[in-house]
């Protein structure tokens, strides 16, 4: 590939680092202790209520209605755990090159 593109192409340096395998199992629970009470519910009826299929089968008004909260406290709460999810996936320890071991 980039020897297609440039004439003369070396590799300089090459590190291999050795990473913890990360069940689902702990990359779960370390998700759940980051997240708020609040957070975690939000995110869990939103998923459960398939709000993020297209199209939406409930609206999130429906869901804040049903924790009791206005419909931006809702979208707040849920923000905030997307925010931590795509956190973990890419910066913690799945998106740095770790693995996933299904089976433990």
């Amino acid at each position: 590939m980039l020897e297609d593109r440039f004439d003369r192409v070396e590799l300089i340096r090459y590190t291999e680092v050795e990473r913890p395998v990360q069940t689902p199992a702990n990359v779960s629970a370390r998700l759940e202790s980051t997240l708020t009470d609040r957070q975690f519910l939000a995110l869990r009826k939103a998923y459960f209520a398939d709000y993020f299929e297209w199209p939406r089968a409930v609206s999130g008004e429906d869901l804040a209605e049903s924790m009791g909260i206005a419909r931006s406290t809702f979208h707040q709460h849920l923000r905030g755990a997307q925010q931590k999810l795509l956190e973990e996936l890419f910066d913690g320890g799945l998106g740095a090159g770790a693995t996933v071991n299904s089976n433990g």
